[in-house]
């Protein structure tokens, strides 16, 4: 069984200018000592965070708002040229190919006894953008084995 650790503070990383080597060194940190870390200046209103929520409930996530897709592809292309930028193979930016696909994970009816959330698991891609509310429950595992309760923050 882990150890569940006290919430932590993740870096924010501003994505606004995501090329300078401020940004690049910034990401690099984060990515070597948590692996996890928050985005700020991403391009995303309060009122687009508002629909992504509300259609996270109905069918209609099947269909997002187009402009929703281009700025979380937007997102992602930043992403991953901060990361191939880090790793010092940005020639290979041109390669990548990327994949969007947009889950809702809301609370379920829970069974007495049983833990509620996704559970433990790996995700399989290379970077994984998770939208949290204000609720929170989102938690990571540090290197030590310890679960961090990942505090949410308004605007990241």
């Amino acid at each position: 069984m882990f150890e569940s650790q006290t919430s932590v503070e993740l870096p924010v990383l501003d994505i606004s200018q995501p090329l300078q080597p401020s940004a690049v060194s910034s990401f690099t940190k984060a990515c070597k000592r948590r692996g996890f870390f928050l985005i700020s200046n991403h391009g995303i209103s309060r009122d687009l965070y508002r629909r992504l929520f509300q259609e996270s409930f109905s069918t209609s996530l099947l269909m997002p708002s187009l402009n929703l897709v281009l700025h979380l592809l937007q997102i992602l292309t930043l992403l991953t040229s901060l990361l191939l930028h880090s790793l010092r193979v940005s020639e290979f930016l041109d390669q990548t190919s990327l994949h969007l696909q947009m889950s809702s994970l809301t609370k379920q009816k829970a069974l007495e006894n049983e833990v509620e959330g996704l559970g433990m698991h790996t995700d399989m891609s290379c970077i994984t953008i998770v939208y949290q509310d204000e609720i929170g429950g989102l938690q990571v595992r540090s290197k030590e084995g310890k679960w961090i309760d990942i505090r949410p923050r308004e605007g990241t």
